[in-house]
């Protein structure tokens, strides 16, 4: 057991928190071409929870089954389910401003679906061509990218994001992507548009992709295609049992790196600070949980980059929730070049990432 109390400690713990957070990219405002490295991907619901101020990622003990919501088998769904109850309670006594910092706060702590895929980001450059016409185009070398937009890692998505990826498949502007093999071998893109939810103003990603197929030729780590996505949705009962003893003040020593916990870290190379920098939406009361929401009106709160979902809006309930499948295969065929693997070829341009 680690100890907040040995500086070794805590120093090898935050170096490994951050390292694994380096392996993930987000999704910038400005449009952006996306590779997938293969169409295996992983799913889980996950709890983003504040502890001292300090954002810890769990995952939820009701695994997808419980479709983040299982009270009976997952401690911090039970601590959820505690908190509506308390805030319920103080509510119909009239105490509604104390009801809403509870209800607020099991809100936060809800489990949320994420979707972790590998992937490369590249970056567009405005191409003149003959006649003067200017385009943008997909550019995924490096040495061409002066701000680092350009890097392979892994992709977390929100169940909404998600839902627009595969919702490419057979999609109304999109009728030549016919299967999830489609998605793996041609690139994809990305921008975000500003949505109007009832109260709030949301930025949404939505997805796109080339007609054409083909992939430029591309090396990136090994070690990244070696990493099972599976292992970021494995539930830990005792990560679980301490993340609820520390946020009900029962414990003082920290969580063991080797738990299914990742700290935020701050990367000069990759910033991310959107996680849990959301609107929370409410949920009123514990019914408001298996009600029938329409699930074209539903959506979630932002966590990680998941800024497409509408803060105003009520959750998916678990009997709601659909997912579409991607057929899980590999997309084009890699070699092994030293500690580099190799992918695409079929379009022009070069990068080693």
């Amino acid at each position: 057991m680690k100890s907040l109390s040995n500086a070794n400690d805590v120093q090898s713990t935050n170096k490994a928190a951050e390292e694994k957070q380096s392996r993930f990219v987000k999704i910038p405002n400005d449009k952006t071409p996306w590779i997938l490295l293969g169409l295996d991907y992983a799913d889980g619901f996950v709890h983003w929870v504040k502890v001292n101020g300090t954002p810890m990622r769990v995952v939820c003990g009701g695994g997808l089954e419980g479709q983040g919501f299982a009270p009976n088998v997952c401690p911090l769904c039970a601590l959820t389910h505690e908190k509506y109850s308390e805030a319920k309670e103080l509510e119909q006594t009239g105490n509604k401003s104390k009801a809403k910092i509870i209800r607020d706060w099991a809100n936060e702590m809800r489990a949320r679906m994420e979707v972790h895929v590998k992937v490369v980001r590249g970056t567009k450059i405005l191409v003149k061509k003959d006649g003067g016409n200017k385009h943008w185009e997909a550019d995924f070398d490096p040495s061409d990218d002066e701000d680092g937009n350009v890097m392979a890692g892994i992709l977390p998505l929100s169940s909404f994001q998600w839902e627009g990826l595969t919702g490419l498949i057979e999609g109304e502007n999109t009728e030549y992507i016919t299967s999830g093999t489609d998605l793996g071998n041609r690139i994809l893109w990305t921008k975000k548009e500003s949505r109007k939810g009832k109260k709030s103003s949301y930025s949404a990603v939505v997805w796109d992709a080339d007609e054409e197929e083909g992939l430029p030729d591309i090396e990136v780590d090994e070690e990244l295609m070696k990493i099972d996505l599976t292992e970021n949705f494995v539930i830990d009962p005792s990560a679980l049992e301490n993340t609820v003893n520390l946020l009900t003040g029962q414990a003082t020593e920290s969580i063991s790196d080797d738990e299914e916990v990742e700290l935020e870290t701050d990367s000069s190379k990759e910033p991310d600070d959107s996680y849990l920098d959301d609107d929370s939406e409410e949920v009123d009361d514990l019914d408001d949980l298996d009600d029938d929401d329409d699930p074209e009106e539903a959506q979630e709160p932002e966590i990680l980059e998941f800024e497409d979902d509408d803060p105003d809006e009520i959750p998916n309930s678990p009997k709601k929730q659909v997912k579409k499948s991607v057929t899980k295969s590999k997309p084009v065929t890699k070699k092994s070049t030293g500690n580099k693997v190799k992918i695409g070829g079929t379009k022009s341009g070069k990068a080693r990432l």
